[in-house]
């Protein structure tokens, strides 16, 4: 089946280093370049702004999912082409794993995490099979996989996330 829509999780703050800005854009550039839409979380700080900001000047359709207590913390991006708007967190991560064809981690914190492992909780429950992928810039991501392959040894892990995941800090490979 093909995809038509990638949902984006990444931080509302920018990071240490302008090669995280840098990467996000390469990234939606090659997003466009492919004619994908964005599903993502909506704001227009950090990362997620570099996401919005972006997909916008080259024309990418994107679609922000939010809740009401996050549009006036995170400055919501005003210039979306839509913005749904949900009573709470689990709601808004249920409307973006909905609307995604695939997922996509970028550096960010507790909060891309938290959606990530939601998307590989439902995958090792055999509750969706949609491919995910991180952007794993400057080695951003090197111990989290180090520590899900502990996992997977340990046999915590019951499947291989391997052949869901794909690993790259080359945007054009991700897609």
């Amino acid at each position: 089946m093909p995809i038509n829509s990638v949902c984006i999780f990444c931080g509302s703050v920018s990071g240490s280093s302008d090669i995280y800005r840098r990467s996000v854009e390469a990234l939606i550039r090659s997003i466009a370049k492919a004619g994908l839409s964005i599903v993502y979380g909506g704001g227009s700080t950090g990362l997620m702004g570099v996401v919005a900001d972006t997909a916008i000047a080259e024309g990418v359709h994107i679609v922000g999912v939010t809740t009401r207590g996050l549009v006036a913390r995170e400055l919501v991006s005003s210039q979306l082409n839509a913005l749904s708007i949900t009573d709470s967190i689990a709601d808004r991560k249920s409307q973006m794993i909905e609307q995604a064809g695939a997922f996509m981690a970028l550096p960010g914190g507790v909060g891309t995490l938290d959606k990530l492992f939601e998307v590989m909780t439902l995958t090792q429950l055999g509750l969706q099979n949609k491919c995910f992928a991180l952007l794993n810039v400057s080695g951003y991501f090197d111990p989290l996989l180090s520590y899900l392959e502990y996992m997977r040894r340990e046999e915590f892990i019951h499947y291989d996330f391997h052949q869901f995941l794909i690993v790259d800090e080359d945007p054009e490979v991700l897609l």
